[in-house]
């Protein structure tokens, strides 16, 4: 992946994770069901992180994705590099995606190697609930990130059997197809599910011929080398041995071949990447361990990571490339729980993780760089209730220990760098939420954070493309502040439920990892200084009546170049617009829907130096479903209905005007 990598990042310039309890058990303020678009709940209770939910039920009947569903949550901008499957990240208020930790399952997929989670691979098919912690989240998840988390949780067994299937066809000869059987006969539980995906994404964008002020040349032609397949299996198996114990294992493989297209103007017909992934997970849950206070929570996880890029002709980056990249992975994770008297709960976390990425140069017959890490984390968190459940006052603290390796012939010592030396870096993580109930429809939050990332292989090593590593690099540091309210109320009126939320960020990051173009086609991160991203989040849902819903949310935000380059301070960090809105209706029976959601983002720049960007945007979504039988159902979508002309990162153009038809049914 290094080579695609260095050149989406020359083009941009720039657990089940524990998830958080109440004292006895969560409590989750009702939801409203929307089925033409994400559910997004704030959860409450002893958590004081701004924290949206989306609910898997509701993705099932649609076709969409996780970088979709993602995008429309306010907060959360996602940058795609194309259309389905293609290379996906996510920022949240304003962050890097290298800052932003994605749990799956609660192993964490961010790797030491760098270059961001690629989101577009994971099925939206299997996926039981999406947390998204916006600024601070709980010490329980291990670690902690300055942009937030986002948690995925797959699904797990009901009390009856139960089969489900789902077949979906749409434009460019998109094919989706995925079941998922459970059952629970007695102690036993387990989840098999499979979900095949593909699609030629050869869709129609504007090509303006590498020449942007010039639009005399511009030219309307299909997207090449852009064909997509994957398969992807997941089984999950739990038995309880007794009331208070219980063992989990987990598995998923992931196989992907993906066309690389490059940019807009110049299209690769070659190059390509395939990919293999096998995550294994086991579990044990013990309740009341030695005394009745104590709970305890283990997970083992093993990670292996295959990427393969061929580019022999030079069509993307620097040179001819033919790399077999292999990441492996092992992790340990505790997690206990001591509940102290009626209104204290201790939530503790200790994480040991040892990750090696080893390259291989099939064109050299050679292996060029093997780097190592390994990460030791522990941290308490402290949940206190005063008032009668009505202050919720939450203090934490994670100590993390990492260590870097790196030996073999590098493409450092090539072009006259020494190689690094293996390094220690020790990070204190700290941080305080308060939740205030000040009536039964009104809460009030806030949190300060002070969180660190240290650079990745990539950043420090660079690769044998265009990305020349820098082992100098700090850490990045980030002071994180927030506050806001929620209302929340129902009615016996015509107005059924009202929910507002409202939200203040202001965060500040030091030592921020940039990279800085050193020649045509050549970068090199830099620690740049400072960058500080304040913003204004803004949700709202309704239902009138008993056939129709509306909901929304606006984010505004300004990240802003703080450091002592004259080019670049007070300058918009590339990839952040000011403006985002989102917003779904829908109008519904027992028998059908009509459901309608509109986008809009404003202009976003793609250099430091803010005189490239890309035009502001909006983009209407249409549909509607029926359910023809008790267990079958079918929707028709139309995306982008007028055809507006996007793209998210400069030269990666996203599909126009597409048709989709999904046929659920359940046994």
């Amino acid at each position: 992946m290094l080579g695609i990598t260095t050149t989406l990042l020359i083009t941009q310039q720039s657990v089940e994770g524990q998830a958080p309890d109440h004292l006895d058990q969560p409590t989750v303020m009702q939801d409203i069901t929307v089925e033409a678009a994400p559910v997004q709940a704030e959860e409450t209770g002893a958590q004081p992180s701004f924290l949206t939910v989306i609910q898997g039920k509701d993705l099932e009947r649609r076709f969409t994705s996780i970088p979709e569903a993602l995008s429309e949550t306010v907060g959360v901008r996602v940058n795609r590099f194309g259309g389905l499957g293609d290379f996906s990240t996510i920022s949240i208020r304003g962050s890097s995606s290298e800052q932003v930790l994605i749990y799956l399952d609660g192993i964490l997929l961010n790797e030491a190697q760098g270059g961001g989670v690629n989101i577009g691979t994971i099925p939206v098919s299997n996926v039981e609930s999406i947390e998204i912690y916006r600024g601070s989240s709980p010490i329980a998840f291990g670690q902690t990130g300055i942009g937030g988390i986002v948690n995925i949780k797959t699904k797990s067994a009901g009390g009856t059997r139960s089969l489900s299937a789902q077949a979906q066809y749409g434009s460019f000869d998109t094919v989706r197809l995925n079941a998922l059987f459970s059952d629970k006969p007695g102690r036993l539980d387990y989840v098999i599910g499979v979900d095949e995906s593909a699609s030629k994404n050869n869709f129609k964008f504007l090509d303006d011929n590498g020449t942007q002020y010039n639009p005399s040349d511009d030219v309307v032609i299909r997207r090449l080398n852009n064909q997509f397949r994957s398969l992807n299996f997941v089984a999950k198996v739990g038995y309880d041995f007794k009331p208070n114990t219980r063992v989990g294992g987990y598995h998923n493989f992931l196989n992907t071949d993906k066309g690389v297209p490059g940019l807009g103007s110049f299209q690769s017909l070659h190059a390509d990447l395939k990919t293999e992934e096998y995550r294994t997970g086991l579990e044990l849950d013990q309740r009341s361990v030695l005394i009745p206070e104590l709970d305890l929570h283990w997970d083992f996880h093993h990670i292996y990571k295959m990427e393969a890029f061929q580019d022999r002709l030079g069509e993307i980056g620097v040179g001819s490339q033919d790399n077999e990249n292999v990441t492996e992975g092992y992790e340990a994770f505790l997690n206990p729980d001591y509940l102290l008297g009626g209104n204290q709960l201790l939530k503790g976390s200790l994480r040991v993780k040892v990750e090696r990425f080893a390259p291989f140069d099939r064109l050299q017959q050679a292996e060029t760089a093997t780097s190592r890490r390994q990460t030791v984390s522990v941290g308490l968190e402290d949940r206190i209730v005063l008032g009668n459940d009505t202050f919720f006052l939450v203090p934490g603290f994670s100590y993390d220990v990492t260590d870097n390796m790196f030996h073999g012939e590098s493409f450092l010592t090539m072009i006259g760098q020494d190689t690094a030396q293996p390094d220690r870096q020790r990070f204190l993580t700290r941080q305080v939420g308060t939740l205030y109930r000040v009536t039964d429809q009104i809460e009030a939050r806030a949190n300060i954070g002070r969180y660190f990332r240290p650079p990745n292989f990539f950043e420090l090593f660079g690769d044998r493309g265009g990305t020349v590593g820098n082992p100098e690099l700090l850490p990045e540091e980030g002071l994180n502040r927030d506050i806001g309210f929620k209302y929340t109320r129902r009615f016996s009126s015509f107005i059924k439920e009202l929910e507002l939320q409202t939200a203040y960020f202001d965060n500040r990051v030091e030592n921020l990892i940039l990279f800085i173009q050193t020649s045509q086609r050549t970068s090199k991160p830099e620690n740049i200084g400072r960058a500080g991203i304040t913003g204004e989040e803004l949700v709202g849902r309704m239902q009138l009546g008993d056939h129709f819903k509306i909901s929304g949310n606006y984010t505004h935000q300004r990240a802003v170049n703080r450091s002592d380059i004259p080019s670049q301070a007070g300058k918009i960090l590339p990839g952040r617009p000011l403006h985002e809105l989102s917003g779904r209706t829908e109008f519904f029976t027992n028998r059908w829907s009509l459901f309608y959601g509109y986008d809009f983002t404003a202009q976003n720049f793609l250099d430091q130096a803010n005189q490239l960007a890309t035009k502001s945007r909006s983009v209407h979504n249409i549909g509607i479903s029926s359910r023809l039988t008790k267990s079958v159902s079918m929707t028709f979508e139309i995306k982008n209905l007028n055809d507006s002309t996007i793209e998210d990162i400069f030269g990666f153009p996203l599909p126009g005007r597409s048709y989709f038809l999904t046929i659920n049914g359940n046994i």
